[in-house]
């Protein structure tokens, strides 16, 4: 960096931002738990799916589902479910450690745009859009991975920045670990190393930097050694050599499918589960082998998506429009309990199904309460987007290799969720770089109507975060 860190007047500190994220953050399970003891209400439809795992590690100490090894998912976030099993409070414990890690991640998104901005009054501001945040603030609030996700892909961007400002290989080390940690959370992560290793070597071959090249296949090394020794693990105990079941299902019950009820003129791709599921089984019956049925899962699906390149990209597009737009109204609505017409159940709410009944469930009465929740939670988002384009058009800082590179990241996990299954959870990984760019537009808005700093030190102000990235 040049020149240090700019002092600048900061009228709201950093530990002004965390208080505010905690208190928001712990509003919403507390007032959940005041008007209902049903633990239901902090579960999402795939929460038992880490669940049954963690309970199994805690009783047997195999790390298994219904009888047999769990090679669906991963370990990562099971095993932050194990000190509220021990306590027989998962939620309780769960939901306070996962507001700690997103007050966490809110400070280290002050930290990371320090590096990039050299400004405390820009870095409080990235803060304090992470800290108001509606998936962040809900997901805290549920027991579910995306919290602990996000924490570890924002501390390997972090060790990411500190190693491209500063060219320590101890970063670099660092951020393979925590790299290889995010795909033990999620194993969407999977392809994450091999996607910033190619971008740090672009960066070195552009720059003749023979030694990033080396430090980026020591990288590329450690994070993908630390994550097969999972596949090991599966290949022992199962036979499967992958590292989760989940891409194999996924382009087969997701990718495939909506692709074949496109052609088949169905309206929803689970329509096409029945006859894919029997399709499979045949396929069993004729090879044995779990990995068998695994491999034909993958190449089937491969096969149906490549059949179909247009259909299929329409699709996929799609699904990375609604993973981008939307801000879990549903969840806050359930967890508020804010609906009141008749017959809403909580399964429908879950699924986001029967909100917009719920709005207008009877046009005498309308749900006033959530239709103020769905406008303020939207109109943060549209804010949130609008904030980050005007940072991305403001000038040359995002050229820059760290901001090229947390935006490489953005474009992995949004390519990589798109397609049938996308929606707004996903979204949730990348909310850390999306509110760097946002606080950094948020700055540039405040010093252009003078609220900060005179017309002329403003100018000076932005120039220099230019060059300091």
């Amino acid at each position: 960096m040049k020149g240090g860190m700019t002092k600048d007047k900061c009228t709201i500190s950093v530990y002004h931002v965390l208080v505010a994220a905690f208190v928001i953050r712990a509003f919403i399970p507390l007032y959940a738990a005041f008007f209902s003891d049903d633990p239901s209400v902090y579960y999402e439809i795939y929460s038992y799916q880490y669940l049954e795992p963690a309970r199994n590690l805690v009783r047997s100490g195999e790390f298994a589902s219904n009888g047999a090894p769990e090679i669906y998912r991963p370990p990562g976030y099971s095993i932050l479910l194990i000190p509220g099993i021990l306590l027989n409070h998962v939620s309780l414990v769960t939901i306070a450690i996962q507001i700690f890690l997103s007050c966490l991640t809110v400070y280290l998104i002050f930290r990371a745009s320090l590096i990039l901005f050299d400004r405390t009054d820009v870095a409080t501001a990235c803060a304090a859009v992470y800290a108001v945040e509606p998936l962040s603030v809900i997901f805290s609030s549920l027991v579910m991975p995306e919290t602990l996700l996000t924490l570890m892909l924002t501390v390997f961007l972090f060790c990411l920045l500190r190693y491209l400002k500063q060219g320590s290989l101890r970063h670099l080390f660092y951020g393979a670990l925590t790299a290889a940690a995010a795909v033990y959370v999620q194993a969407t992560a999977y392809f994450l190393p091999v996607c910033v290793t190619l971008v740090l070597m672009a960066w070195a071959l552009r720059q003749r930097k023979g030694t990033v090249i080396i430090h980026a296949l020591v990288f590329l090394a450690i994070s993908m050694s630390l994550i097969g020794l999972w596949q090991i693990r599966n290949r022992v105990e199962t036979g499967y050599s992958g590292f989760s079941t989940l891409f194999d299902k996924s382009l087969y019950y997701a990718q495939a499918a909506s692709v074949l009820a496109v052609t088949e003129g169905k309206s929803d791709f689970r329509e096409m589960w029945g006859q894919m599921e029997r399709r499979a089984n045949e396929y069993s019956e004729q090879h044995a082998g779990l990995s068998k049925r695994f491999d034909y899962m993958r190449q089937e699906g491969i096969r149906i998506v490549l059949a179909h390149p247009l259909t299929y990209a329409q699709i996929h597009l799609q699904g990375m429009i609604r993973t981008l737009s939307g801000a879990e109204v549903h969840t806050y609505v359930r967890m508020l309990r804010l609906y009141s017409g008749p017959g809403t159940a909580w399964q429908e709410l879950i699924s986001g199904r029967g909100l917009l009944d719920l709005t207008r469930h009877d046009y005498r009465k309308p749900n006033l309460a959530t239709i103020l929740v769905t406008i303020v939670l939207l109109l943060i988002v549209v804010i949130t987007y609008l904030f980050s384009v005007t940072a991305l058009f403001s000038g040359k800082f995002a050229k820059s290799m760290p901001m090229f590179s947390l935006l490489s990241v953005v474009s992995y996990w949004l390519i990589i969720t798109g397609g049938p299954h996308g929606y707004s959870r996903y979204r949730h990984a990348m909310m850390p770089v999306i509110c760097i760019l946002a606080g950094y537009g948020l700055y540039i808005v405040l010093s252009r109507f003078s609220i900060r700093h005179g017309p002329h030190q403003d100018r000076w102000n932005r120039d220099q975060i230019e060059t300091s990235v």
